[in-house]
C-alpha cells in the first residue's frame, strides 16, 4: 500500500465514487452537509457561536427546542490523501510534554468536484462566523490545505487530540480508549495523572458497522463528520480548527486496485 496518491491511482474512478456517494448518504438527520452551509439560509439561520468550558473553546452550535446549545456536526465526502490514524501499537517517539499534541488526523480532497469545493466554501464560512464573533483581527488566519500529496487540489485537514490536560478540564469525565484505537493500552498507560481522554477526544470509525481504524488507507473514499471550534491562543488571539468526529469508509476499492497496479 502507498501512503500517497500516485500514477497507479484511478482518480476518475474515485471522482465517480464521490459523486455516487451522495445517494448513499442522503437523509442523515444528525448532521448538516458542509457543502450546503454557504448556500442554505435555513442552516445559516440556526448558527450560534457558544462558549464551552470543557475544554475552553467556542463552538458552532444550534439551539434545541429546550433552548440548549447543541454542537452542529457537518459531513463531507472526499478521498483520504494523508492520514495519521490508530491503532497505536508502539510508544510515540516524543517526550512527555508533547503528548498533549498527539492526535488522529486526516486530509481529504475532492479532486475538484463541485460538492467538495462547496464544502470548502462552507468551512470558509465557518471561519467568518467565528471572525465576526471575536474582536476584529483577533482570529488568526485559516485556510484549507493544498499540497503535493493531494496533487495540488484544495483539501481540508481534520484532527482530534487523544488527550486533554486534566488541570484545565477538572470536571471532565475520563473515557476508556476503544480497543481498536489502543489495543496494547499504550495511550491508557501514558495518560497518568496529568492527561485525560474524554468523550470530546473520541473519533468513531465505520463501514456498515463499527470499523477498525487500521483498515483505512490513503485513496479510500470516506465520509468525515467534523465540527468547528475556536480556541484561545497566545497574545489574546484565537485560532479555528476542524475537529474530526467520525470517519465512514464508503469505497476502499480504489486503494486496492492501485496497490495491485503497483505490483
Amino acid at each position: 500500500m502507498s501512503d500517497f496518491i500516485d500514477q497507479f491511482y484511478d482518480k476518475q474512478a474515485a471522482i465517480g465514487s464521490i459523486i455516487k456517494s451522495k445517494d448513499i448518504l442522503s437523509g442523515n438527520q444528525h448532521t448538516y452537509p458542509l457543502e450546503e452551509m454557504s448556500k442554505d439560509e435555513h442552516i445559516l439561520s440556526k448558527v450560534e457561536v457558544t462558549f464551552s468550558d470543557n475544554p475552553a473553546s467556542w463552538r458552532i452550535c444550534t439551539m434545541t427546542k429546550d433552548g440548549m446549545p447543541e454542537e452542529m456536526v457537518f459531513s463531507l465526502t472526499g478521498v483520504i490523501v494523508a492520514k495519521n490514524l490508530p491503532p497505536i501499537t508502539s510508544r510515540p517517539a516524543i517526550n512527555r510534554a508533547q503528548l498533549i499534541y498527539l492526535k488522529q488526523a486526516i486530509t481529504l480532497t475532492g479532486f475538484g468536484t463541485s460538492a467538495f469545493s462547496q464544502a470548502l466554501d462552507g468551512a470558509d464560512l465557518a471561519y467568518y462566523i467565528f471572525a465576526h464573533h471575536f474582536k476584529e483581527g483577533t482570529l488568526l488566519p485559516w485556510q484549507h490545505s493544498c499540497s503535493q500529496s493531494c496533487l495540488d487540489y484544495p483539501s481540508i485537514d481534520a484532527s482530534n487530540r487523544y488527550f486533554l490536560l486534566r488541570s484545565q478540564n477538572p470536571t471532565s469525565i475520563s473515557h476508556p480508549f476503544q480497543p481498536m484505537v489502543d489495543p496494547k493500552s499504550i495511550l491508557t498507560n501514558l495518560a497518568k495523572d496529568e492527561l485525560i481522554h474524554t468523550e470530546e477526544n473520541g473519533v468513531y470509525y465505520f463501514k456498515v458497522q463499527t470499523a477498525n481504524p487500521a483498515t483505512f488507507r490513503v485513496g479510500d473514499v470516506v465520509e468525515a463528520q467534523i465540527t468547528f471550534c475556536a480556541w484561545p491562543t497566545k497574545g489574546e488571539k484565537f485560532t479555528m480548527t476542524s475537529v474530526l468526529r467520525s470517519l465512514t469508509l464508503l469505497d476502499g476499492s480504489h486503494s486496492l486496485r492501485a496497490a495491485l497496479a503497483r505490483k
